[in-house]
Formats: structure tokens, sequence, C-alpha cells
């Protein structure tokens, strides 16, 4: 590749992000303006917990989402909605914002400050580094609420790990968390184990606390205050199965 022709690519790929960076805020508020429901719930994540719902799919050009698109994203925006009383303040503290992405590798997938949602993962995802489904059923388990509501209290997890006390007992969490609670995080690394137990302590406490006591305990004085919770949500068995079956 010549030299002029990187920088045709380099001029343009920089030119788009300028543009989307100065349209983006534009789009966002009339996509909200479409859809009064929506709008609701993102103020209510701003108002209550200073995060803001930053991205969305949407048509530069029209500021639409699609209907399908639409019907996900209250969905999971209810399901955070339904789990967030749950997550520890240090965690939801140092998230910033929340966008949503049309499709990718993963159901969802955390950064410094950032949770990034994906409306239709894991389609051709291969590899150990993404929850696999094995049949066309095994893929709609993601859609259930119970699937969203672990998936954001994990991405909460790594934002705990990333905050100032997570990164104060890092080589605790790597002492404590070298045995795998899922069979995801066997395959993974002791960061996606402590956000999978993280997830756990919260929606299937019982599994934890009887098969993994120690990181049960861990999780409790370290993470969450000493406050435990009783299967409030109880995660369907086909969902656990998914988890932890032939681990």
């Amino acid at each position: 590749m010549s030299m002029q022709v990187v920088i045709i690519v380099t001029g343009g790929i920089i030119i788009l992000a300028i543009l989307d960076f100065f349209l983006e805020p534009r789009v966002l508020r009339r996509i909200l303006e479409k859809y009064p429901e929506l709008q609701k719930i993102v103020d209510y994540f701003y108002r209550e917990y200073n995060i803001k719902v930053c991205t969305l799919p949407r048509g530069i050009f029209t500021g639409a989402l699609q209907d399908d698109e639409y019907e996900k994203i209250k969905k999971w925006l209810y399901a955070l909605k339904q789990v967030i009383q749950y997550i520890p303040e240090e965690a939801k503290n140092y998230v910033n914002d929340i966008t949503f992405s049309s499709s990718g590798r993963y159901q969802a997938c955390a950064s410094t400050r950032h949770i990034k949602v994906y409306l239709a993962p894991a389609s051709g995802a291969s590899g150990r580094s993404s929850r696999k489904y094995r049949t066309s059923s095994d893929k709609d388990k993601v859609h259930l609420k119970e699937r969203r509501m672990f998936t954001w209290i994990h991405e909460f997890g790594h934002e705990w790990h990333r905050s100032k006390e997570g990164l104060a007992k890092n080589e605790e969490i790597k002492k404590n968390f070298d045995k795998a609670v899922t069979k995801y995080a066997k395959y993974m690394n002791y960061r996606e184990n402590f956000a999978d137990a993280f997830a756990m302590y919260v929606l299937m406490p019982d599994y934890l606390k009887n098969n993994f006591p120690q990181t049960y305990q861990w999780l409790k004085q370290n993470v969450y205050h000493g406050q435990e919770y009783d299967l409030e949500y109880p995660v369907p068995r086909s969902i656990r199965d998914d988890l932890t079956e032939n681990y």
C-alpha cells in the first residue's frame, strides 16, 4: 500500500470520527424524541446514578431505530433498572456511560468507565473468548431477562475490578479467584472469573455459597459489605445449566 493511500484512508477515518463526534448528540436527541419511554429510562439512569446512555444504533440521516432494536434496548435498560440497586456503589460510581451497538462478538463488554451492549451478539463468534451457544434454542437464552441481568452485573463487576478499590485488592483477587466458577471462566482468566462470581453472588448465591464458599465469603467481606441476597430474582434452570453444566 502506497503512502498516499495510507494518508487518504487515515484522513477518511479521522473525518468520519469527527463527524460522528459532532453528529452523535444530535442524532441521539432525535431518537429519544421519537421514543418517550426510552427517554424516560435514559433520564432515570442519569438522574439517579449519573450514568449516561450516550450511543444508540441509528441511521445518521433518519435518526431512527429499527423496531426490534427499540424493544431490545428497552429490555436491556429495564433489566439494568431491576438489578442496579444490588451493585456496589464503587462499581456504579466508576461507570460514566453505556452504549448500544447493533451487533458484535459478545453480549456485552466493559472498558474503563464504559459498558457496551451488543443487540445481536455471538451470531458468528468462535473461540474461547466468547460464550458459546450450541443450538438455536441456546442462542435464545441470551434474550431472557435473567440473562441480561446476569450480564449487566458481570460487566459492572469488571468496572469494580478497575476501580481504586478493585486495583488495591488485585493480588487478593488473583489468589481467591484461581478456581473457575463457570464454564466460561474456566477457559478465560481470573478477571472473567471474578466478574462471573460477582454476578453469581447476587443472582445465584446458593450455588456460589455451596460450591465455592471461599469465593462467596471473600465477595461478602470485600465487595458487598456484608450484604447477602436470597434469590429475589431466581435464575431459570436453563441459564444455570448453561453457566455450569458439565463443568
